[in-house]
Order: C-alpha cells, then sequence, then structure tokens
C-alpha cells in the first residue's frame, strides 16, 4: 500500500523517519490512500498515551476531499501517533493507514521556550 503526505501551498511539513514536523498554525494534507475501499468514511485519530482523539471531517478545522484529510490550524494538541481509519459504507471492511507520529512545532524563525 502506498501512503503519501501532499502538501498544501500554506503546509509547512517535515518528513523524517516516522516522524512529521509540522508548523504550529500551519494546515497539512494527509493522504489516507486504501484505494480498494469503496465509498468509504474516512477520520484521523491521534493516539497518545493519555487518550485518543478523533478527527472527523467537519467542513472548517477538518476537511475532506478524496481520500484527503486536511488538517487547518495546526496546535501542540494534536501531538502522537496519526492513524487514518477508512471504513466502507457498508462497515464490511476497514483499513487503518499508520501514518507516523505527528510532531507540531514552532513555525520557523520564531523563538520558544523549553519549560519542565
Amino acid at each position: 500500500m502506498r501512503v503519501s503526505f501532499l502538501l498544501a501551498p500554506s503546509s509547512a511539513i517535515y518528513q523524517g523517519y516516522r516522524n512529521l514536523f509540522a508548523s504550529v498554525g500551519s494546515s497539512l494534507d494527509l493522504d489516507c490512500g486504501a484505494p480498494n475501499i469503496f465509498q468509504p468514511l474516512i477520520f484521523l485519530e491521534i493516539i497518545r498515551m493519555d487518550g485518543i482523539t478523533q478527527l472527523r471531517p467537519d467542513g472548517h478545522r477538518v476537511t475532506l476531499t478524496g481520500r484527503i484529510v486536511t488538517i487547518h490550524g495546526m496546535d501542540r494538541s494534536m501531538r502522537g501517533r496519526v492513524v487514518c481509519k477508512v471504513i466502507s459504507s457498508c462497515n464490511q471492511a476497514q483499513e487503518d493507514v499508520d501514518l507516523g507520529n505527528l510532531l507540531p512545532v514552532p513555525p520557523k524563525g520564531t523563538k520558544h521556550f523549553l519549560t519542565t
């Protein structure tokens, strides 16, 4: 299966080894693939030690175009392993696409301080 990360003009993303660094405030396009699932329901899950956050397309913060999920306005709370859930419309097939670890970072050129 081929999983690709697409960049919108407003995106700032750098792909490392299974780590996805995205600038806070940027938009991020993620191609969920899974071409063999017909008319799917598609959403993202961000998995952290403290729980799972679902990001479902809402037409504003999270949008869906074909099989590409766009997160608008990345923020620090979106840190974690990101999995794209692709479920067939008749609920008979499901594919989980592990996209890697999402790590929101400050935009380039800004100063930031680590706190303990």
